[in-house]
């Protein structure tokens, strides 16, 4: 698509920053790549604002704040110009991003976004070049070679960052250090009968293969319950249902995350029994603490932020070895002091430890 001048121009297009400071309204971008962030965002906007005004803009600069990573970052700013000019279609508007690498990490990414906002009529400019750059007529043509070799430059950085990134996560989980969640979803971990229902399950089968019960009835009687927000699917179930805040549980026995524990469980135990009663009295232990100190669901509560200290901490501490009983010490008799050692030296990786200590095994927000 070839590249028209702006309307408002009268053929003429900006070729040096002086052909943007009068009339040019200054739209600035500030964008980070995750809520942990998002506490830069108000430094990145200083920035741009005095930066601003130390170019000589005589307009005002509007600012607009980003919270999005990669690909989808980009395409906001591309969404934001192009609101802005169907809605004023006669204002000129020129770009403000922090550098080159804050536009595309990808070279690819970066000449599109270039090429787009030149074809509405947007010359760009960044901190890290001292003049206008802008896709052919728009900016110096210096500053459009050197825009390309900074955005190859970034992208060579992403590369490589990302594959530090994946090395200290494939040493980190061999440590133990790992994210993620168990085989189950945590409320199943929890009971007011004394086992844990990983064991509830593992017990209940010998009665569903006796056939004695059923295994919806052994879902059922263990709280797997079919739960649907469906006013059609509810009635089609036919039986009496109870509202539970935004859901609605039902009499059927919901047999899918039983049959996956139970696999997991099988798993353990066809490859050495002794580490299934390991397995278990883990789970058993780790249900009685929460349960008797009264946080039942803690660890399931969405978004992460929501959950206590104390959920995290053990979370952090129990989920290696729930993921994988053979390769990671047991977290309630042996604990795992790598996990610690990301924060502090003083842990021993344990379970109650991490209930009594969850300082010691969480990164603090800076």
């Amino acid at each position: 698509m070839a590249v028209e001048p702006h309307p408002s121009n009268e053929g003429k297009v900006p070729v040096n920053l002086r052909d943007v400071l009068k009339d040019y309204h200054p739209i600035a971008f500030a964008r980070v790549s995750s809520p942990a962030q998002a506490k830069n965002l108000p430094a990145q906007i200083e920035k741009l604002k005095q930066n601003a005004k130390e170019l000589g803009f005589k307009k005002a600069v509007k600012v607009y704040a980003i919270q999005q990573s990669g690909f989808s970052g980009e395409q906001q700013n591309i969404k934001v110009m192009r609101e802005l000019r169907e809605k004023n279609p006669m204002k000129k508007y020129v770009a403000l991003f922090r550098s080159v690498d804050r536009i595309g990490r990808d070279t690819e990414i970066a000449l599109a976004m270039r090429r787009q906002f030149a074809e509405m009529g947007v010359p760009i400019i960044t901190e890290d070049l001292p003049d206008l750059t802008g896709k052919n007529p728009y900016g110096n043509r210096s500053m459009d070679l050197l825009y390309i070799i900074f955005s190859g430059v970034a992208e060579t950085g992403k590369e490589r960052e990302i594959q530090a990134r994946k090395d200290a996560t494939k040493r980190s989980a061999g440590k133990g250090v790992i994210a993620g969640v168990p085989p189950a979803l945590y409320p199943q971990n929890y009971t007011d009968k004394g086992k844990s229902v990983y064991r509830q399950l593992w017990e209940g089968q010998k009665a569903v293969a006796a056939g004695l019960m059923s295994n919806k009835a052994l879902a059922k009687a263990t709280g797997f319950l079919y739960t649907t927000n469906s006013p059609a699917r509810r009635a089609s179930k036919g039986v009496k249902q109870k509202r539970l805040g935004e859901d609605y549980r039902v009499g059927d026995g919901n047999t899918s995350q039983p049959r996956k524990i139970l696999k997991e469980l099988n798993a353990i135990n066809e490859r050495d029994p002794e580490k299934l009663k390991e397995y278990l009295d883990v789970v058993d232990a780790i249900a009685l603490l929460e349960q008797t100190n009264n946080f039942k669901h803690d660890r399931a509560r969405k978004p992460a932020s929501l959950r206590t200290a104390k959920a995290k901490a053990m979370h952090r501490v129990s989920v290696a070895y729930l993921r994988d009983p053979f390769a990671h010490p047991n977290p309630v008799t042996v604990g795992n002091p790598e996990v610690a050692r990301i924060v502090s030296n003083e842990g021993v990786g344990t379970v109650q430890d991490a209930f009594d200590n969850p300082e010691i095994y969480l990164v603090k927000n800076k």
